[in-house]
């Protein structure tokens, strides 16, 4: 005897059933999709995103790529200036405080992200001392930041912390 199979969609199941279906196997391919991407991937799909004004989506997409790859000071750095310049300063501030960053580093990047934020002058002074004491290097950095720079001139700390940097050079 033959074996009949059941028809391939019962009448039973209705329309609305069916999209439900097709809706949640297209979600669930989407999510999967989304988790296959790599990081390089989603690093420029945030600089795409950038690109188009849109530095929340750029951040979302860093933030993404950063859960794949957790130690990637880069990416990290990447989601600091977005933070910056989406004027959310605080934390782009504790994100560089949180990295393994070279010595004076975290305090040149977080008196950058201050200066631009329009922050507390008499702040942005020290950490600029104590990121030119600590990497004697950032006093070339500092040049090629002139507002920043003639911001800062003629500050007795910074001219003579530049002076240190300079004699540290050699």
């Amino acid at each position: 005897m033959r074996r009949r199979l059941p028809p391939a969609v019962p009448a039973t199941w209705g329309l609305g059933f069916l999209l439900g279906v097709a809706a949640t196997g297209l979600a669930a391919a989407a999510a999967w999709v989304a988790a296959r991407r790599s990081v390089g991937e989603m690093t420029r799909l945030a600089e795409a995103s950038a690109a188009q004004g849109d530095l929340e989506g750029a951040l979302r997409w860093l933030r993404r790529a950063r859960r794949r790859a957790p130690d990637d000071v880069e990416l990290a750095l990447d989601e600091g200036w977005h933070l910056a310049k989406l004027g959310r300063t605080d934390e782009a501030i504790a994100l560089y405080a949180r990295l393994p960053l070279p010595p004076g580093q975290a305090a040149w990047l977080t008196a950058l992200t201050l200066f631009e934020g329009g922050g507390d002058l008499a702040r942005v002074e020290g950490l600029v001392v104590e990121a030119l004491d600590a990497a004697p290097l950032l006093v070339e950095e500092l040049a090629l930041e002139p507002g920043l720079s003639r911001a800062l001139e003629g500050r007795l700390q910074v001219e003579e912390a530049r002076e240190r940097a300079r004699r540290r050079l050699g």
